[in-house]
């Protein structure tokens, strides 16, 4: 009997502790106990465009036709983007729901799912990983040239993007702001790229190509989303990789070869430099930290999101992403690829964004309960997003491995070796020559972007 009285006061203890300990993170993360913003964060919030200039710069802003380019065929693309968004605006500001409903998306589309025809015809591909794919889809298009009707319309929408003559993201996002159709538009790019490469003329391509290099190295200038950047990159690898192949298997005339090197240009400073991405994201993501419903931190949390989220403060976790994300991304951004690839091959802490120090963040210690939610937030929010800023250095990188590409072919040396030590197109991390491997006759470099494929065949 004693010890079962014994038993029943340790466990009353235990409870006891574990609901001093829940009251105390409770207190701690009191909503008057949050940090201030740090200056920086301050500075950075008060600079957001106003929207004054997004609704004057509607009706020429491609973003807006992105946005709205799945709707069905009656519909104009541009309106249907701007009515998205002022619906998104309304919801947000006036509803607080940081997103658009179902009912939205089908009064403002109209009907759904009139893409999925198409879509199990023709292959998509990933210009990065996959480079033997787009011969398949050459082949696709050669066995079954397109006839479909919505198809057809898509492909007429693209070409009107491509010759719209801006692209800003909208200067008021949140992480519920809907995301333009990215992936159909890739999709329409790669269709329309492999049905120009399987006519026996090349002026068809050369002057696609011409426009849709323009447009994307203007998005990737202008854009200021991240996604928006890395579909830019896509976009361009694409257009890059039937110019390469167009080297290898077209007859060229001599104003095609000087079409395609004037397309081959190095990416300027402001295509290369991504910092304003990573500070237009932290304005999203500061919004999002002051705005969240619970339901939308199941990510996070799982099954406790909704305990969880009354442990968050929130200036406390904007600062934190802007410490531990935001400020080393800009930074990283603005290297030269020598320099950045000297950062990542050191693992300098003080400018690569370290997870591991937001994981550190929540141990042991007693400063770990405070702000948890916001830590297991971040921990689940940033990823290696250093590999974004590799994509663009890796882009740039295959212009000039393409260039070298054109240089060989018009001069027929024959040591290629030789040509290819002594080229003024070399490696961009290392400024060494490319790699010629004689046996596979191809080049290459070694790409920072982990996933990717950096190399042409001759």
């Amino acid at each position: 009997m004693k010890l079962l009285v014994s038993f029943s006061k340790i466990l009353r203890n235990v409870a006891l502790l574990i609901m001093l300990i829940v009251v105390l993170v409770l207190i701690i993360n009191w909503s008057i106990f949050d940090e201030t913003l740090s200056p920086e964060v301050e500075a950075l919030i008060a600079s957001t465009p106003s929207i004054h200039q997004d609704l004057s710069e509607q009706s020429k802003n491609s973003y807006f036709a992105i946005l709205g380019i799945k709707a069905a065929d009656n519909k104009d693309i541009l309106e249907t983007g701007i009515q998205l968004i002022a619906q998104y605006r309304i919801n947000r500001d006036e509803k607080g729901l940081d997103a658009l409903t179902s009912a939205d998306l089908n009064a403002i589309m109209g009907q759904g799912g009139l893409d999925k025809a198409w879509q199990t015809i023709y292959p998509k591909c990933n210009s990065r990983t996959q480079p033997g794919c787009f011969a398949t889809l050459v082949t696709h298009i050669n066995n079954a040239p397109i006839r479909d009707p919505r198809l057809l319309t898509m492909l007429k929408r693209y070409d009107q993007i491509i010759r719209m003559p801006i692209y800003r993201d909208i200067p008021d996002p949140s992480v519920g702001a809907p995301i333009p159709s990215f992936n159909e538009l890739l999709w329409l790019g790669q269709i329309k790229l492999a049905q120009l490469f399987a006519k026996e003329s090349m002026q068809p391509l050369l002057q696609h190509v011409q426009t849709d290099i323009n447009y994307w190295r203007m998005v990737l200038s202008n854009s200021q989303m991240l996604i928006t950047k890395m579909v830019a990159v896509a976009a361009l690898r694409n257009d890059l990789h039937y110019l390469s192949a167009s080297l290898n298997e077209k007859v060229l005339l001599d104003e095609d070869i000087r079409t395609i090197s004037a397309l081959l240009q190095s990416l300027t400073l402001a295509e290369k430099n991504i910092a304003e991405s990573f500070q237009y994201e932290h304005r999203a993501m500061h919004q999002y930290f002051h705005n969240y419903q619970s339901h939308n931190l199941s990510y996070a949390f799982g099954q406790a999101n909704y305990p969880v989220k009354w442990m968050i403060q929130k200036n406390a976790t904007s600062n934190a992403f802007y410490r531990y994300s935001t400020q080393p991304m800009v930074k990283l951004s603005q290297l030269d690829a020598a320099a950045f690839a000297r950062e990542l091959d050191a693992g300098n802490g003080s400018v690569k964004c370290c997870i591991t120090k937001i994981a550190d963040m929540i141990g042991y210690s007693p400063s770990s309960i405070y702000n948890l939610g916001g830590k297991i937030l971040l921990r689940s929010t940033i990823g290696k997003t250093e590999d974004y800023i590799a994509r663009i250095h890796d882009l740039d990188g295959m212009l000039a491995l393409i260039r070298l590409q054109l240089e060989i072919k018009q001069r027929s040396p024959a040591d290629i070796q030789s040509l290819v030590e002594n080229s003024l197109h070399t490696n961009p991390y290392t400024a060494k020559p490319m790699n010629f491997d004689a046996e596979s006759n191809k080049l290459n470099f070694q790409c920072y972007d982990p996933h990717a494929l950096c190399e042409v065949s001759l």
